[in-house]
């Protein structure tokens, strides 16, 4: 699931913008391939950083914060030559997921950590096996495995 959509763009930046900086043979009309690559392309920045964070990625759930955030992302790849106002959006953008990350900000999204995923996404022991063997009663020891 993308973190903003065509209509979240046309809403935020409106259809003449779109047409402008995604229609690359003067069809008049916003280039779905442009605009789909744009907003993947966002999308793979976005999850790297909550990679970064513990998330499982992409996402399922989402928040206002992250489509904001990734609306900014999308419209900078769209453009061929971002704008300085269009640069300083997608900057904004990409310093607000890595102090996300860093833990001084809230997106909104809940915490990897605190159960919001599950925990065997989070723990890699899906089977629950557990050893019996301690540190007393070790059949491999640092001792025996010496001549090795």
């Amino acid at each position: 699931m993308p973190y903003c959509t065509q209509a979240d763009l046309v809403s935020a930046f409106g259809d003449d913008e779109l047409v402008q900086i995604t229609d690359r043979t003067g069809a008049g009309v916003i280039s779905q391939i442009i605009l789909n690559a744009a907003i993947t392309k966002a999308d793979l920045d976005i999850d790297r950083r909550l990679r970064a964070k513990g998330w499982t990625v992409p996402l399922a759930i989402s928040s206002n914060d992250l489509r904001e955030l990734s609306k900014d992302i999308t419209r900078f790849y769209c453009y061929q030559v971002p704008t300085e106002v269009v640069s300083d959006a997608y900057n904004r953008a990409i310093k607000t997921l890595d102090d996300y990350v860093k833990g001084t900000i809230d997106l909104g999204l809940g915490n990897p950590a605190s159960g919001t995923i599950s925990q065997a996404e989070i723990a890699p022991n899906p089977a629950g096996i557990s050893g019996s063997k301690g540190a007393d009663n070790r059949i491999f020891t640092q001792s025996n495995l010496s001549d090795y």
